[in-house]
This record gives C-alpha cells, sequence and structure tokens, in this order.
C-alpha cells in the first residue's frame, strides 16, 4: 500500500525487497520493481517571456525573423503530453486578429494581409499553448 502518492518528476521507478517469514523462522525475500508512468501534470511554458518580429510594409507571409529565438514553448511531461500545441489567444489593437494565423504545431506565426504603416505602427499578438 502507498503512504504517499508517487511523483514521475522525482523519481521514475522504485526498487523494493519485500520479506516473507513463518513463526519456525524460515524467510524468503522478492524483490520488486516499480515503474512510475508520467500523466499529464505539468504545464507547458515558452522559453522566453517576450518575443519581437518586425516585418515590412504590406509583408505577408512568415515571420522571417523573430528575436531573441523562434517562438517555442515546451512541455516537462513525457510521452504523449509533451506535445505542445499554439493558438493566438489574442491581438491588439483586435482589429487586426484576422490579419495572422499561426501554424498550430510549429507556432510559426504568418502574415495572412499585409499591414499599412501609416494606419498601425505596432500590434501585439499573445499566443497561448495547449497540451
Amino acid at each position: 500500500m502507498l503512504i504517499k502518492r508517487l511523483n514521475y518528476n522525482t523519481a521514475k521507478n522504485y526498487n523494493i525487497t519485500i520479506k516473507a517469514e513463518d513463526n519456525g523462522g524460515l524467510s524468503n525475500t522478492a524483490t520488486v520493481l516499480i515503474e512510475v508512468t508520467d500523466f499529464d501534470n505539468m504545464n507547458p511554458y515558452f522559453d522566453h517571456a517576450l518575443y519581437k518580429a518586425f516585418i515590412q510594409e504590406e509583408q505577408t507571409g512568415a515571420f522571417s525573423t523573430i528575436l531573441p529565438d523562434a517562438i517555442k514553448a515546451q512541455d516537462a511531461d513525457t510521452g504523449i503530453n509533451m506535445t505542445v500545441v499554439y493558438s493566438i489567444s489574442a491581438v491588439s489593437p483586435s482589429k487586426y486578429l484576422n490579419n495572422f494565423d499561426i501554424n498550430e504545431n510549429s507556432g510559426v506565426i504568418s502574415v495572412v494581409t499585409g499591414l499599412d504603416r501609416e494606419e498601425i505602427g505596432e500590434v501585439t499578438i499573445s499566443v497561448k499553448t495547449l497540451t
């Protein structure tokens, strides 16, 4: 019987030796290997809190340069729980939401409809992840 829950992130397996003894003093031992499996209990996290991209006026397509690195999130869970799905959660000003798209598997953001520099000089895109 477990006294407390096992945590995959602390230890992935345990070896336990069990001893059985009868009233006559005879005994034997057996070793039990417990393998702990992971479950989705870790939130994904981005490598950086802020990313910056610069585009030319009326440019469409994927951002060519994002600083400090390409948008990337990770999940500390293993196995099937490691898949991270990206989506755009908000665009500010919100009227430009439809100007952008994101590849849900790679996190690459694309400009669908080019922007006019005289109309808007800066847009903030908020990205969220799901696992």
